[in-house]
């Protein structure tokens, strides 16, 4: 996603800011670990959004994790989608995550690729809760 730096800065204050918007989607925007940490501090504040598609992005673990724990602590989000990030999440980084999600979380929905069949066995136990 080519943006100007303004433009950048009105995007992410309108996000935080913002109280229509119930899905966001930015597939395929090139999209990097600095834009990961800049919606992680949105998401922060924003009550609003309730599903989250990043999928198809340059995020390499550090940025994924970001995100996903963002997405985790915000109650209001309920679905998370990072497909085909540009490497897949870490077995270190998806081990803090899935601690994180197991203790708090409400998302009832998550695409992440993990590199272990066993968190992804984990994510599912939790998202199984969260859906009761």
């Amino acid at each position: 996603m080519e943006m100007s730096a303004s433009r950048k800065k009105e995007f992410l204050e309108g996000l935080t800011k913002n109280t229509h918007v119930k899905k966001l989607t930015l597939e395929k925007c090139r999209l990097d670990n600095g834009f990961a940490e800049d919606i992680a501090k949105c998401l922060a504040s924003n009550k609003t959004l309730k599903e989250l598609s990043f999928s198809g992005n340059d995020f390499t673990s550090p940025g994924v994790l970001t995100i996903a724990k963002a997405a985790t602590k915000n109650k209001k989000i309920k679905h998370l989608a990072i497909k085909k990030p540009r490497f897949k999440i870490t077995e270190s980084d998806a081990e803090i995550f899935l601690e994180e999600m197991e203790k708090k979380s409400s998302l009832r929905a998550l695409d992440i690729e993990f590199r272990n069949a066993d968190h992804q066995k984990r994510v599912e136990a939790v998202l199984k809760n969260n859906s009761k």
